[in-house]
C-alpha cells in the first residue's frame, strides 16, 4: 500500500489511521501532486505540464514509535505480573478442598481482569433451597449424617441454564444404587446415569446411562465398572460435559466416555428409585466455557475434581 502524495510504501503502524498517505504533512498537500503528474503523463492527458507546479517533498518523518513503546510496556507488565503472581488456590469451605489452578493458561486468568467461571458448591448443610423438584410437589430427600438421602429427581436450580461443565460429587451407595442427571432442563429432558454396586454380581459393580426426551426412555447401556464399589463406602464421581461428548470418572479413573447431541443445555440432579439408597456428602460443579477451560478440556489434560 503507497501514499498518493510521494508513492512510498505506508507503514504498519499509519495504516491503523491512514491507508492513503504516509504522513499527515502529505495529506495536507495539494492532490496534484508528482504522482498525479505522473499518470497524468503515462495516459498522454497532459497537454501543458507547466500549469501544475512542482512539489518538493520533505523527507518523511519516521514514526516516533509511541504506540510501539506503550505496546512492549504493556507486554512487560503481564509478564510481570504472570510471574509474580503465582499459581495460589482460594480458600477451601469445610474440607472441601477445590484443586489449585496451576500452569500459565490459570496465571493469565489471575492476572487480566475477567469474569471468573462459575463455581458452585453444595454441601447440604443449608437445606435443600437451591433444588427444586421439576415434577412439582414437595421434595422427599433426608438429611442424615452431614449428607443427603436422595429420593424423587431433584435439580440443582444454579445450574439450569448451563452448557458445558465439570462437576463432582462425593456418595455412598447404601441398597443398590446410586444416579443422578446431566443436561437436565425439566422432568421430561435429560441425560441419565445409575452406578449399581450388587455384591452378587460379576465384577460388584456396573454403570447405566439413558436418556430421557420429552419423557421417553430410551437407549440404555449397561457396562461393567472398572472400580471396586461396596456398599457404605464413600467414592468419587466426576462428569465431563462439553458440547455433544460425556466423560464419567469414578476416584479418577474413567469408566464411560459417549456423545449425545439431543440436549444441549441444562443442569444437574440426583434421584434413587424406590428400593435404592444412597448418600450424597457433597457436589460441586464448575462451568467450563472460557478460553482456557476448553482448551484444557480438548486436550483432556484437566485434572479430575479432588
Amino acid at each position: 500500500m503507497r501514499c498518493l502524495a510521494c508513492g512510498k510504501r505506508i507503514g504498519i503502524l499509519r495504516r491503523l489511521v491512514d491507508r492513503r498517505y504516509c504522513s499527515d504533512e502529505h495529506r495536507s498537500l495539494p492532490r496534484k501532486s508528482a504522482r498525479l503528474l505522473r499518470d497524468l503523463a503515462d495516459r498522454e492527458e497532459l497537454e501543458e505540464p507547466w500549469l501544475i507546479s512542482e512539489v518538493v517533498f520533505a523527507e518523511p518523518k519516521r514514526p516516533n514509535g509511541t504506540l510501539a513503546a506503550v505496546g512492549i510496556l504493556l507486554l512487560a507488565c503481564l509478564v510481570v505480573l504472570l510471574l509474580v503472581v503465582g499459581p495460589g488456590s482460594e480458600p477451601a469451605p469445610r474440607g472441601l478442598p477445590w484443586p489449585a489452578p496451576f500452569g500459565l493458561p490459570e496465571r493469565f486468568e489471575r492476572a487480566l481482569p475477567a469474569t471468573p467461571p462459575l463455581k458452585l458448591r453444595e454441601d447440604f448443610h443449608s437445606g435443600l433451597s437451591a433444588w427444586v423438584n421439576p415434577a412439582g410437589g414437595k421434595p422427599d430427600w433426608l438429611v442424615e449424617r452431614g449428607g443427603i438421602r436422595p429420593g424423587r429427581l431433584l435439580l440443582w436450580k444454579p445450574t439450569l441454564a448451563l452448557r458445558n461443565y465439570e462437576f463432582a460429587f462425593q456418595g455412598e451407595i447404601e441398597r443398590k444404587a446410586v444416579a443422578w442427571v446431566f443436561r437436565a432442563s425439566d422432568a421430561g429432558n435429560y441425560y441419565a446415569v445409575k452406578i449399581r454396586a450388587e455384591e452378587r454380581e460379576a465384577g460388584g459393580a456396573a454403570i447405566e446411562r439413558w436418556v430421557v426426551s420429552r419423557g421417553e426412555r430410551s437407549e440404555l447401556v449397561r457396562l461393567p465398572l472398572p472400580v471396586r464399589l461396596r456398599p457404605h463406602e464413600p467414592f468419587q464421581v466426576s462428569v465431563r460435559v462439553r458440547a455433544d461428548q460425556f466423560v464419567t470418572l469414578v476416584d479418577g479413573q474413567v469408566v464411560d466416555r459417549w456423545r449425545d447431541a439431543r440436549h444441549a443445555r441444562g443442569g444437574v440432579g440426583f434421584f434413587t428409585d424406590p428400593g435404592e439408597e444412597a448418600l450424597l456428602r457433597w457436589v460441586r460443579i464448575r462451568d467450563t466455557s472460557s478460553l482456557w477451560e476448553r482448551v484444557r478440556l480438548w486436550t483432556l489434560i484437566l485434572a479430575p475434581l479432588k
